[in-house]
């Protein structure tokens, strides 16, 4: 939901990422950060970069601990594909939104998915008619 999360966990593994349907654990390496690009990096860079649905588990015979700094954009600024990653060959994918907007509808509709970001993708047959953002 925000730019980056930046996570530091334990050796108990509970971070799961979700590719190709299923869910699959991250590894634990000890010392390392993981970070996950938020949906506002992945319409920043116009799509260049993937944000990842991702979910913490509970372990059911031990404790974890996880600590993460979670990094946005201020709630009243729009976050659009940067102009300098458009043009005529690579057409803004995404719409607009204020930070605001978008953490709202997140909470409103809740946790479930990538459908999100994905609803603010620009449809194929727009990118003649839209403008840069």
């Amino acid at each position: 939901m925000g730019g980056l999360t930046i996570l530091l966990h334990d050796q108990i593994p509970a971070l799961q990422i979700r590719k190709d349907g299923e869910w699959l654990d991250v590894q634990c390496v000890p010392g390392a950060l993981v970070v996950n690009v938020g949906d506002q990096l992945e319409i920043l860079s116009n799509g260049k970069y993937k944000s990842i649905e991702h979910r913490g588990m509970v372990h059911k015979d031990r404790s974890r601990m996880s600590w993460a700094v979670f990094c946005g954009p201020s709630p009243d600024i729009v976050v659009s594909p940067r102009t300098e990653l458009t043009d005529e060959k690579h057409p803004p994918l995404y719409q607009g939104v204020s930070y605001r907007e978008y953490i709202m509808k997140i909470f409103k509709k809740g946790f479930d998915g990538k459908g999100h970001v994905h609803g603010l993708k620009v449809q194929a047959d727009c990118h003649s008619k839209q403008g840069s953002i």
